[in-house]
């Protein structure tokens, strides 16, 4: 991370503009590519509670599946 943040600082020079931050970048890319994978009509892991703030847990079945020895 830092020898990107030096890149972008010689960049910024090179330039002579400010540039967006790393931060900024990486969480506008995430957001943009979470949103994509939740509009797909296939897909059942996000569907959304009645409120329409959260998402639905997944469950799993870890539990059942674990190995007691008698």
């Amino acid at each position: 991370k830092h020898r990107l943040l030096r890149v972008v600082h010689s960049d910024e020079k090179v330039i002579d503009c400010n540039l967006p931050s790393i931060d900024n970048q990486y969480y506008s890319r995430t957001l943009r590519r979470a949103v994509r994978i939740t509009s797909l009509p296939g897909n059942g892991l996000f569907v959304t509670l009645p409120s329409g703030r959260r998402l639905r847990s997944t469950r799993t079945s870890t539990l059942s599946v674990v190995f007691h020895p008698p």
